[in-house]
């Protein structure tokens, strides 16, 4: 059965405030602004208040209760007919369709929506708030990428915990493989979770140029390591990985290792000189990236075995 419609006038307005807050003479609108019963239409109140349609008239929006709200004039003004997403007292709120009627929600920041899932759960067994999680996440993505090294001959059994401690502060997943015919050849796979932004993007590789930085100037300088690759690449990229050397046939076996290499987005974001990378461009998405810590490197170099 359809909803019936409402006249908008102070009586139906009171009759709705009466079904919403029962006796209460005083009391707040969704944006946080205080209301007084006696204020219907007021203006020249801080407190007068109004009638406002969730869905706005200019969107389709009825003359139904489901879709009318009392709110602080102020505020009613604000809103106006934005949708789906506008600004009150100083907040974001955004209008949702829920089942068959509209609500108003505050819009959350992506780290808050995070810590109210992560306080109140999911339960997926219940279509209705499944389908609002993931409508709640739309905007959110998730951004996945992996940190490809490979390390030939390992003579340091710290090696691995070493640079899991360098990603320590990162979502980020380390699993390590190891050939089965030589356990010291060991790929190092870091799956990145949740990078969103350029800033993490550019800390992360600063975390590789740290990790080569090392490999180069101390492990393989002191004989603990053979050799070692890095690639910052996306997950889907298709492993195992052959990197083509156009001289010689493959990076692996040519002498011309040990490097750091990254992908089109890391080239996109990192501080380095695009004409310099540009030099060393391997592929359409590949760059050399074979950058190290000066100051580090120095002091490394002058350790004695």
């Amino acid at each position: 059965m359809a909803e019936k419609t409402m006249d908008i006038n102070r009586e139906t307005a009171l009759s709705l405030w009466t079904k919403r807050y029962g006796k209460a003479v005083k009391v707040k609108d969704f944006s946080g602004r205080e209301m007084n019963k006696g204020s219907y239409d007021d203006r020249n109140s801080k407190y007068g208040w109004n009638l406002d349609h969730i869905l706005p008239k200019s969107r389709g929006g009825k003359d139904n209760e489901s879709n009318l709200v009392c709110v602080n004039i102020q505020t009613n003004d604000e809103k106006a007919d934005k949708y789906p997403v506008f600004n009150a007292n100083g907040k974001t709120f955004e209008i949702i369709k829920v089942e068959n009627h509209y609500e108003i929600h505050e819009k959350k920041s992506n780290e808050e929506k995070k810590e109210e899932i992560k306080e109140k759960g999911i339960n997926f067994f219940d279509h209705t708030a499944a389908i609002k999680f993931l409508n709640e996440c739309s905007e959110d993505g998730y951004y996945v990428d992996t940190i490809y090294i490979k390390i030939k001959n390992i003579k340091h059994k710290g090696l691995v915990l070493f640079l899991k401690e360098i990603f320590a502060n990162y979502k980020i997943n380390i699993t390590v493989k190891k050939e089965v015919y030589d356990s010291s050849n060991l790929e190092i796979f870091a799956i990145i979770n949740d990078v969103k932004n350029v800033k993490e993007t550019n800390d992360i590789l600063d975390c590789c140029v740290l990790i080569n930085t090392y490999l180069d100037y101390y492990f393989k300088k002191h004989n603990y390591i053979e050799s070692y690759v890095i690639l910052f690449k996306e997950l889907w990229f298709d492993f195992p990985i052959t990197l083509t050397h156009k001289e010689c046939g493959d990076y692996h076996i040519c002498g011309n290792e040990n490097m750091l290499i990254i992908n089109e987005l890391a080239y996109d974001n990192s501080y380095a000189n695009k004409e310099d990378l540009k030099n060393y461009n391997y592929s359409n998405d590949l760059y050399r990236y074979n950058y190290s810590y000066i100051k580090l490197r120095e002091n490394l170099e002058r350790i004695k075995e």
